[in-house]
């Protein structure tokens, strides 16, 4: 997933936030107007100590965290069992790269780091952390502040646009486009490493006379169907991808055509026994499927060759009577 694109909004927050520290680190000590300052902030802010461990929030940070300050005075960001944080690529947050050991590590502001909490719902938290080191009067490392920026209405756009770039608005599998950038990087990888790696083109049977018989809104339920057919005989690590009208393309990650080839016969099974029931209470019946599959061989140089093979398998399987599965 793209690291999440710097906004105004964002930036003005911890500018906000940076000026407040600011006020409270330069001005004499007032307690009264200290107190205010972080009420009334609408960003979370932790104090922490030299080793990390937090002393006191203001009412943003409980509210944004969901704990209160209670349960957050004596914990680290990074404590084992207590708090853990996800990375935008779902990786877990390593005890030393979390942004406030960093910045007592390096004494050196860690900024704008993008964290998922997950919550007890099964939903993830995203906030965007600051973290300054603090220095005494005589430059001594005195400890750190975090400022939280909620972000995760600012994620879910950001999935919500990632899923119109690179899936099919009517399967809601990937599109041509996500399709070829993985291809691309598989058959790289294949190259590289020497392991296998498999190519299909699905292909509904007759769908123009579907069309024509009962209208195009009965041959978009059919390829909805088809998708939901193919996608649900993968693996997770296969990725299969409309490429256009009713023709489908999986790629089959680190498997060669002879396994493939067992995928793809049970879905030529599923298709035949497809059932759709149509507004004036028709039921379509007697759906099929044309596959075409190849692997990788030595004289595809690129992956457009592995395409145009796993199409070229695909036209035999039509001129043969169609209803079947060709492997070149």
């Amino acid at each position: 997933m793209p690291s999440l694109p710097p906004t105004s909004s964002l930036h003005a927050a911890h500018a906000r936030i940076r000026k407040a520290v600011a006020r409270v680190r330069l001005s004499p000590f007032d307690e009264m107007q200290y107190q205010i300052l972080l009420e009334n902030l609408h960003e979370g802010v932790i104090f922490m100590d030299p080793q990390g461990h937090t002393l006191q929030c203001n009412p943003a940070a409980e509210r944004i965290l969901g704990v209160s300050a209670a349960e957050l005075q004596g914990h680290t960001g990074a404590d084992p069992g207590y708090f853990y944080a996800l990375k935008e690529d779902g990786s877990i947050f390593s005890e030393e790269e979390h942004p406030s050991r960093v910045a007592l590590r390096t004494g050196r502001p860690c900024l704008e780091v993008v964290q998922g909490l997950p919550r007890g719902d099964q939903t993830v938290l995203w906030i965007s952390v600051n973290a300054v080191p603090l220095r005494g009067a005589d430059g001594q490392l005195s400890g750190v502040v975090c400022s939280l920026v909620d972000i995760t209405p600012l994620k879910h756009l950001q999935e919500r646009l990632q899923a119109e770039v690179t899936r099919d608005a009517l399967t809601g599998l990937a599109n041509r486009r996500c399709y070829l950038e993985n291809l691309t990087k598989a058959f790289h990888s294949a190259r590289r490493h020497g392991h296998p790696m498999s190519v299909a083109f699905c292909d509904l049977d007759h769908l123009k006379r579907l069309n024509d018989a009962h209208g195009h809104a009965a041959g978009d339920m059919a390829i909805h169907a088809f998708g939901r057919v193919v996608a649900g005989a993968l693996r997770r690590e296969d990725l299969a991808a409309r490429f256009g009208g009713d023709e489908f393309c999986v790629l089959f990650a680190h498997v060669g055509a002879e396994e493939s080839r067992i995928c793809l016969e049970r879905v030529l099974a599923q298709v035949r026994e497809l059932e759709l029931p149509l507004a004036d209470g028709t039921v379509l019946r007697g759906f099929t499927a044309s596959m075409g599959l190849t692997d990788l061989k030595v004289e595809h140089t690129h992956p457009d060759d592995v395409l145009a093979a796993a199409d070229q398998a695909l036209y035999r399987a039509k001129q043969a009577g169609r209803d079947q599965l060709i492997a070149i």
